[in-house]
């Protein structure tokens, strides 16, 4: 990751001659978002199918990538846990601010 001069990150990589390559941000401001989210969602599910760890889940980057895009995947993740669950919780949590587990089932026991 680079820094643009605003001090912003920015995913753009420098080239072997010192330029920037900007295509792979350029793509994905082409993209519209259910694409974008099913793309993301797919190479999440990939990489981490054979992990345990939901801290280890949730820092995947492709899951960062998907809560970074905000509320306009809120449906899409609920159709996602709809169709086939999935550790959808911390994206929730992150980009509502709200706990996605009703208050009787947080002080349930297991």
């Amino acid at each position: 990751m680079t820094v643009d001069p605003q001090d912003q990150p920015t995913d753009e990589r420098p080239t072997p001659g010192g330029t920037v390559d900007v295509a792979p941000r350029q793509a994905a401001l082409h993209e519209d978002i259910p694409t974008r989210f099913s793309k993301l969602t797919e190479a999440w599910r990939e990489e981490t199918g054979g992990l345990s760890s939901p801290s280890q889940i949730a820092a995947h980057p492709a899951y960062q990538q998907i809560i970074s895009m905000g509320r306009p995947v809120l449906p899409l993740i609920r159709e996602e846990l709809q169709a086939s669950g999935g550790h959808w919780y911390v994206a929730l949590h992150a980009i509502t601010g709200d706990s996605p587990v009703p208050p009787r089932r947080r002080d349930a026991p297991a």
